[in-house]
């Protein structure tokens, strides 16, 4: 087990960050992957990454407050569900790097917000811009509550990227919206047709 303190502010605060994208009710994204330097999480609608020191693996969180997080390594792919031990449930994180688009295949908006300068009394008016925005831009909402994690624990800037097909009228409404941080990056998906 790992046990990564809220005194240990920088790590702390990347893999609570993470672990704010990832699923509360699918097995499979309930866990957070470690790979080459890269914390992420997944709920199938989102993806928050960042840099992190971790060895290597698929971790269980075992314990999240706001004084600490505690990690456990998973060894094995497979576990057994409680109801039938002839039934396992696949824990193998998604492959997480087919999902992230090619650079080369996104506009920079030129966007950059900055979580700090949110004040409290319009912190709900800003959120709403930073939406409508994007759905200027694709065509396609975007959950709010997504870009209120962005900011719950990060206070770092933020740009926005958006598909190419998505600006030139393509069909490439459906694609990501990336939100590109020096240390941090999360992919949100559009909401709905």
């Amino acid at each position: 087990m790992i046990t990564i303190d809220r005194h240990d502010t920088v790590e702390y605060n990347d893999i609570a960050w993470v672990i704010a994208a990832r699923s509360e009710t699918k097995a499979i994204m309930k866990n957070i992957k470690v790979e080459d330097g890269c914390i992420v999480a997944t709920d199938g609608y989102r993806m928050h990454m960042a840099n992190c020191g971790l060895p290597n693996g698929t971790y269980s969180i075992i314990k999240d407050t706001k004084q600490e997080i505690i990690l456990n390594a998973i060894q094995d792919t497979f576990i057994f569900s409680v109801h039938s031990l002839e039934s396992p449930i696949d824990t193998e994180f998604p492959n997480w790097k087919d999902v992230i688009p090619d650079e080369r295949t996104l506009e920079h908006k030129g966007v950059i917000f900055t979580p700090s300068k949110f004040i409290p009394a319009k912190r709900s008016t800003e959120l709403s811009k930073i939406v409508y925005e994007i759905y200027d831009w694709t065509h396609k909402f975007i959950n709010i509550e997504y870009i209120e994690d962005l900011i719950t624990v990060s206070n770092e800037k933020f740009d926005i990227y958006i598909p190419v097909s998505a600006v030139s009228g393509g069909n490439g409404n459906n694609g990501a919206i990336i939100f590109k941080g020096a240390d941090k990056k999360a992919l949100i998906m559009p909401m709905g047709k």
